[in-house]
């Protein structure tokens, strides 16, 4: 029973305790584990497909809580599952002012499904900055809402990551990320997770 996991073209069920992982700055490693945000987008192609873990940084400065303090988008998402992110206090002598949040930092937040990279494609309408059909027999168009238009960059010749929860932790796990997209985490409790496997081609299988 794969219970909230929704995975397009699932096979069969392996248990899983290693994972390829993506560490995210805050605040979009907490958008995509309360699942405001299923498309991570990058500069670059990868081939890395399947389970991924999702690392927030402990990275937490004005570069990443600028955006929940400009645009309320972000802290209307954030807010439905109890985070906030307050406006820094300027004080005599402190050039450099620390917003109080209570977002996690420096831990797994959650396991998502990599189902695709998609290149993006110059806009066929006014109504979407870009075309997510790119080299791919799907357009994943359907998931542009406005929301994710506000939670990601957006340009032709960028690529599309589209994620699907598997799991989401209640306590984050901490652990120390890297810079490389696919870095291997373990999970450290003994209780495996249930991930969807590729199914197997048949045309090979000896006789």
């Amino acid at each position: 029973d794969l219970g909230n996991v929704s995975v397009r073209d699932a096979g069969n069920i392996v248990a899983s305790k290693i994972f390829q992982a993506l560490s995210l700055w805050q605040l979009r490693s907490s958008l995509v584990a309360i699942g405001a945000k299923s498309i991570e987008t990058r500069g670059r192609y990868t081939s890395i497909r399947g389970p991924l873990a999702i690392h927030a940084t402990k990275k937490w400065d004005a570069e990443t809580w600028e955006p929940c303090l400009r645009d309320p988008t972000f802290a209307t998402a954030l807010g439905k599952y109890g985070y906030h992110v307050k406006q820094p206090a300027m004080r005599r002598g402190n050039n450099n002012p620390i917003a109080e949040h209570n977002l996690p930092l420096g831990a797994v937040l959650c396991i998502v499904n990599l189902i695709d990279c998609v290149k993006m494609g110059p806009p066929r309408t006014s109504t979407y900055p870009v075309w997510l059909n790119a080299q791919s027999p799907k357009d994943y168009m359907d998931l542009l809402t406005p929301n994710e238009l506000a939670f990601g960059s957006y340009a032709p010749g960028r690529y599309a990551l589209i994620l699907e929860m598997i799991e989401r932790f209640e306590t984050p796990i901490p652990a120390i990320g890297q810079r490389m997209f696919g870095w291997k985490w373990t999970r450290p409790d003994d209780s495996a997770i249930a991930v969807p496997e590729p199914p197997v081609d048949e045309s090979f299988r000896l006789t």
